[in-house]
């Protein structure tokens, strides 16, 4: 009789679960580059926003975002500091994000947008 732990060791073994990290959130997935993000939901219908128009955001940056589901201004006006923590792990720029002010700069842009 399997106990609940060596049932989830097996899962973890045959990559069916993903890692979490110490806040019990999942980790980001080596293999697939994704990172989770709590963040607002962009619709299909919707095209994604012109990051480039956050300071620091170049085409190479704004295509790595894209790829790891990251295409709105809302999103990274939400970013908690795990999401950025993540971000800046999978990007390869510590720092970067809080430096150059991403998540404030992307606020701007939403609040200006709902006037």
């Amino acid at each position: 009789m399997e106990t609940a732990d060596a049932g989830r060791d097996a899962e973890h073994a045959a990559g069916q679960i993903d890692e979490e990290d110490e806040t019990g959130a999942p980790s980001p997935d080596a293999a697939s580059g994704a990172v989770p993000v709590q963040a607002a939901a962009v619709t299909a219908s919707r095209p994604p926003d012109d990051l480039t128009k956050i300071s620091g955001i170049g085409k190479v940056l704004n295509e790595k975002l894209i790829k790891l589901g990251i295409t709105s201004f809302q999103q990274i006006a939400e970013f908690t500091s795990a999401d950025i923590d993540r971000v800046n792990a999978v990007l390869d720029f510590p720092g970067r994000i809080e430096r150059e002010k991403w998540v404030e700069q992307a606020r701007a842009i939403v609040l200006k947008s709902h006037r």
